[in-house]
């Protein structure tokens, strides 16, 4: 899986988050679901990405037996899945998925939802 933390690590550098406003990752139909996030939150949203970063490298399912069964490739089809950690989605957008302009999956984590 391929981890992305350049909006998480642009909030924790204390950047300026409306740069990446126009992204796809907030345009949702016509209708953008980007808000400016709580500059207050970073020492958690920290914790969550580690936290998230540490489960996801080792990924295996419960399940695993079963996913064998059901999706043949899935280890080679995660290897073209991208995570993306973010903040400054409007909720209850803590957990999406989106396909980018090139086909690419792509799985939306907003942390500050999930500090919630």
């Amino acid at each position: 899986m391929i981890i992305n933390t350049e909006i998480v690590d642009a909030y924790l550098n204390g950047e300026d988050m409306n740069k990446y406003s126009s992204l796809f990752i907030y345009r949702q139909a016509d209708r953008s679901i980007f808000q400016e996030p709580e500059k207050d939150k970073a020492e958690i949203v920290s914790k969550i990405k580690d936290e998230i970063i540490n489960h996801i490298c080792d990924f295996i399912p419960c399940n695993k037996r079963i996913w064998d069964t059901l999706f043949k490739d899935w280890q080679n089809d995660l290897d073209n899945i991208v995570l993306d950690l973010v903040v400054g989605c409007k909720e209850p957008n803590d957990a999406f998925v989106l396909k980018d302009q090139y086909g690419r999956h792509h799985m939306i984590f907003d942390l500050l939802c999930w500090e919630k």
